[in-house]
């Protein structure tokens, strides 16, 4: 069960986590403020696995069109089971991609969320055998540091956010210094906010795409 829905999981998904509940707050607090000139308001799930994202935002935002994307077919498969037992299949498109290569339409986006893999090499050899040998490993890993998925999702907001649009990304707080300074250095973010999950550890990164001056 995630935020009170339950969802079908598999060996091609991660299991939707507490942690998790945080990005979707968010996401909603900030959909609450976006105007988006009398059009539905366009969200993007990168990373989407079980779905568990997308439907969520979905059942809450009833207006909302949803771009949900994953890189594995298989998971994809899941993910629009989901929509489909929960009846918001009608407004979130499933893409295979890496990234948002793939999606031409919409370009740009209000929202864009994501809980991207930001595991690095080292820690995935500590994980617990019952994460590490029963979730794919390419949902968790990122690379060395951790970041690299993080790093891409950022430069990919520059170009597919609209002006004043928000970027959210759920990361372990062991990399949010290095998080902030990147979302720093990609240089079109504004108002970078930590959001902090139960146990006080930051856990969502959430910024603003700069307005049209």
């Amino acid at each position: 069960e995630f935020y009170s829905i339950r969802f079908r999981v598999n060996e091609d998904t991660l299991i939707p986590r507490p942690e998790t509940e945080h990005l979707i707050v968010e996401a909603l607090d900030r959909a609450a403020e976006l105007g988006t000139d009398q059009r539905p308001i366009r969200i993007a799930d990168i990373g989407t696995g079980s779905g568990a994202i997308a439907v969520t935002l979905a059942k809450h935002l009833p207006e909302a069109e949803l771009v949900a994307v994953d890189s594995s077919a298989e998971a994809l498969k899941i993910a629009n089971w989901n929509a489909v037992q929960h009846e918001v299949d009608s407004r979130i498109k499933f893409t295979e991609s890496d990234l948002l290569a793939s999606v031409d339409e919409p370009w740009q986006f209000d929202i864009i969320c994501s809980n991207p893999p930001y595991v690095s090499e080292a820690e995935y050899q500590q994980l617990s055998p019952s994460v590490r040998d029963f979730e794919p490993r390419s949902a968790l890993v990122s690379g060395a540091s951790g970041t690299e998925t993080i790093e891409r999702i950022l430069q990919e907001g520059m170009k597919r956010l609209r002006h004043g649009g928000q970027l959210i990304i759920e990361l372990s707080p062991m990399i949010a210094d290095a998080c902030k300074e990147l979302a720093i250095a990609a240089g079109g973010y504004e108002d970078p906010n930590f959001v902090k999950d139960l146990a006080g550890h930051r856990r969502i990164l959430s910024l603003r795409r700069v307005s049209e001056s």
